[in-house]
């Protein structure tokens, strides 16, 4: 399994819409397609193939942090370990970029929460609708 970088933006900015739509809705935040936009262009877009693209991840450099910003795995591959193999390959991504940790945020409905947690992020600090975890990049644990 691999992340290789891509420019498809459009496409991927419409599916993290569709899939995060419900928890601005329940928020009550408003999506804006044009902030988005140029908001995930300062992102870089990889694949996350495994012979076969399987889904994408957005990661972005912010303030000396690096940070997971998205994290999409296709329907028909959800529930198979591509999401937790994913976020180790995010966590090495990060140290080949010379960063100690990495950082997401997630909803607090989000039931990927969990996800994250077994994978070996830990709360960092609770914001207003979301979450900030961190984990070291240098731990190849995943919890099971």
């Amino acid at each position: 399994m691999e992340f290789v970088e891509s420019q498809d933006y459009e496409k991927s900015i419409d599916i993290i819409k569709s899939e995060m739509v419900s928890y601005y809705s329940d928020n009550n935040l408003i999506w804006d397609d044009e902030s988005k936009l140029a908001l995930y262009r300062e992102c870089r877009l990889w694949t996350i193939r495994d012979g076969k693209d399987i889904g994408f991840a957005m990661t972005r450099e912010v303030d000396d942090n690096f940070y997971l910003a998205e994290l999409h795995i296709e329907s028909a591959h959800r529930n198979k370990g591509y999401g937790l193999k994913s976020l180790q390959l995010a966590r090495d991504l990060a140290a080949d970029f010379g960063y100690a940790e990495i950082r997401i945020k997630v909803f607090k409905n989000n039931p990927a929460y969990k996800l994250y947690l077994r994978a070996g992020y830990t709360m960092e600090k609770e914001l207003a609708y979301t979450y900030q975890l961190v984990a070291k990049t240098h731990s190849n644990q995943i919890k099971s």
